[in-house]
């Protein structure tokens, strides 16, 4: 197919598209082209030509609406055109010219090859500066270095059949190249690609590491990332992002506007399943790359799934004596009988889990005012009105004691910032000029030593320390507090894959007891195995200094 834009003068403009596909007789040009409504897919000669015998297009579809001629008169105010069904002789080809307001259409009779070309003068002055300066929207995806003036025209991902982008002015022709290419239906999948099997649909790829337009169907844009959303909800308070997903939809099953553009429905039909597979690539991540054992570094503490967001100061991993825990409250709710420990990643104290407890790294240093006050309203007054913190609600806690810089703990007793019932639940048990410890509930099973901590200079990075003290005894039964009845999509996902909520640190037991997982999962973590090693590889290795060598020498 070639597309070009013909710029000869201001009353000689054209679109023209023009294809080698099978052409058009004169039956299906005066009952299906140039009559409006009339789908010829919906007809018996093509039930005959391109469907199965269980009723499926063989082909992929672009157009589904019955528009036909109409749609060209959107944007111009003349149409020829000119086409050759292959199944006719040379001299055999079609041709006509018309107007919106053309009562009759005359088909004559011409010599060309088999296939369909339509060409549309454009007088309008704004719709073809519209068409010339489709610049690219830098509110999409990043402008590339290289792309052209007219790099919003690239609309088309597939490599078979190829498309053509022609521009025509001032007697140069400029080509525009096509920068992005996808898979091909039911063809081997690069690494980074896989496949979800949807029935109707011939072939769903998706992935997580493009920066692809967001969705594609048979090959063509359907929406851009400016309508890029926060995310699908996999658990409260984390979000996976949206996947660059291709579709091939032979049958016309995906609901989308008569423009193209958009889904008609908002989302897709899909939805819950390709939110399962998205649930699986994050397990498959998590299985390769949960630490080996306890993060002492910031970054450590840090690490996240790529195509996660979370709001600070939440962070992916909690861990225990023996592995990680993703910190998803439905994950969580099996473990809940451990006594939890809030610490900051800067904390500069040599903290480690004791048996029957978990560590919960929260990220402060990055939090804004806004999240860190939403966390002291959590973490020591019990009060939780923010998703990210829902997870924490599954340690069922039966009393709170944090430590907190006594600057903040000043900024916090000014009016209008926390509610004065909550300051009614809570205690202040002693306090310096640097630090304030504060308790609510039963404090009577604590294990860290706060009086000590009082002793802390101030650049010791622990505001925010906080304890969960619980007895250790089996989590609540029936009678105790309700744990959430059904997983999140993780959850479930997690809860079908591995079952047990912690991910040792020993790899070798890992593999063992998520065995099904690491079966079932075998592609993916084959990428994510590949993905961590190469980055091990291009991790820049420490120099020796030339004058600390000598000394050893």
């Amino acid at each position: 197919m070639v597309i070009t834009l013909q710029d000869r003068s201001q009353d000689e403009r054209y679109v023209t598209v023009s294809d080698r596909g099978i052409g058009m007789t004169a039956s299906v040009l005066t009952n299906y082209f140039l009559r409006a409504g009339a789908s010829f897919r919906r007809s018996e000669a093509w039930r005959q030509q391109h469907e199965s015998g269980a009723g499926g297009s063989r082909v992929l579809r672009s157009g589904r609406f019955g528009v036909g001629a109409l749609a060209a008169f959107l944007i111009g105010d003349e149409i020829e055109v000119s086409t050759r069904h292959i199944g006719t002789a040379t001299d055999s080809g079609l041709a006509f010219k018309a107007t919106i307001d053309s009562d009759q259409i005359q088909l004559n009779r011409h010599v060309r090859p088999v296939g369909t070309t339509v060409k549309i003068r454009i007088s309008d002055e704004k719709v073809w500066s519209r068409l010339m300066n489709a610049r690219w929207d830098w509110n999409t995806v990043p402008m590339p270095e290289d792309a052209s003036d007219l790099s919003h025209w690239d609309w088309y991902c597939l490599a078979d059949p190829t498309v053509r982008r022609l521009i025509i002015r001032g007697g140069e022709t400029q080509r525009l190249t096509q920068r992005w290419t996808v898979p091909e239906p039911e063809s081997e999948l690069p690494p980074a690609w896989h496949r979800l099997t949807v029935p109707g649909y011939k072939d769903i790829h998706w992935t997580q590491h493009s920066k692809l337009p967001l969705i594609i169907c048979n090959g063509i844009i359907v929406e851009r990332r400016h309508r890029y959303e926060r995310g699908s909800p996999a658990s409260e308070g984390l979000r996976l992002a949206p996947p660059t997903i291709s579709i091939f939809d032979p049958d016309g099953l995906l609901p989308l506007n008569l423009q193209r553009t958009e889904l008609a429905l908002g989302q897709l039909p899909f939805a819950d399943e390709l939110l399962a597979a998205q649930c699986e690539d994050f397990v498959a991540w998590a299985l390769v790359n949960t630490p080996t054992s306890l993060p002492r570094t910031p970054e450590g503490m840090r690490m996240s799934y790529p195509a996660a967001s979370l709001d600070i100061p939440r962070l992916t991993f909690a861990f225990t004596t023996e592995g990680a825990v993703l910190i998803d409250r439905w994950i969580l709710e099996q473990i809940s009988f451990m006594k939890p420990v809030f610490t900051p990643v800067t904390a500069k104290l040599p903290l480690s889990p004791e048996p029957r407890e978990i560590l919960v790294p929260i990220d402060l240093e990055r939090a804004g005012s806004d999240a860190q006050k939403a966390w002291f309203r959590c973490s020591v007054a019990d009060w939780n009105f923010r998703d990210t913190f829902k997870p924490f609600e599954a340690f069922h806690a039966t009393g709170r004691r944090t430590i907190i810089e006594t600057s903040f703990y000043r900024d916090l007793k000014k009016p209008g910032i926390v509610a004065r019932f909550l300051w009614d639940a809570i205690r202040e048990e002693e306090s310096n000029r640097v630090w304030t410890i504060l308790s609510s509930g039963s404090c009577v099973s604590g294990r860290l030593n706060f009086r000590e901590l009082l002793e802390l200079p101030a650049s010791s990075a622990v505001g925010g320390l906080t304890e969960f003290p619980r007895d250790s005894g089996p989590k609540p039964g029936p009678s105790g507090p309700q744990q959430q009845e059904n997983p999140s999509p993780l959850g479930a996902v997690w809860q079908r894959l591995c079952g047990e909520a912690v991910i040792p640190f020993d790899v070798k037991t890992r593999k063992m007891r998520f065995r099904e997982a690491y079966r079932l999962l075998a592609p993916l973590i084959e990428y994510y195995e590949l993905q961590k090693q190469n980055r091990v590889r291009s991790k820049p290795r420490a120099v020796p200094d030339a004058k600390e060598g000598r000394r050893r020498a």
